[in-house]
């Protein structure tokens, strides 16, 4: 439901929002990075929990699988919050719109930063 044309600084702050969340997206993707890296590492160091073949020689392998896989769900995520937001704008909700994915990308991260907390 358009109600009116969002305006020209409307549409620059769409685009700063989505850059500042795109850039908090890359910040919680790290951390997730950094999670793998520790699970994996976690896992090598009990040798009931270790996969076969496994030493920490296979830590360098995750950590380029996992910075390809989180890099493709930041890419689709920025991609969808860009979408996002603009209907957000033409329906005039955009603050509500970006707080909420803020919020999201705010539990990504604490879960991130907590999850190497509980293995070691």
């Amino acid at each position: 439901m358009m109600k009116t044309k969002p305006s020209t600084l409307t549409w620059f702050a769409v685009y700063a929002i989505w850059i500042v969340l795109g850039i908090a997206a890359v910040w919680a993707a790290w951390q997730w990075n950094g999670a793998t890296l520790a699970l994996a590492a976690w896992m090598i160091s009990k040798p009931a929990l270790r996969p076969a073949g496994w030493s920490s020689a296979t830590l360098p392998v995750v950590n380029r699988l996992s910075v390809l896989i989180f890099g493709a769900i930041w890419l689709i995520g920025v991609m969808f919050m860009e979408n996002l937001l603009r209907a957000a704008a033409l329906e005039q909700r955009l603050i509500r719109e970006s707080g909420r994915l803020a919020l999201i990308l705010l539990i990504i991260w604490l879960v991130g930063v907590g999850l190497p907390l509980l293995l070691f």
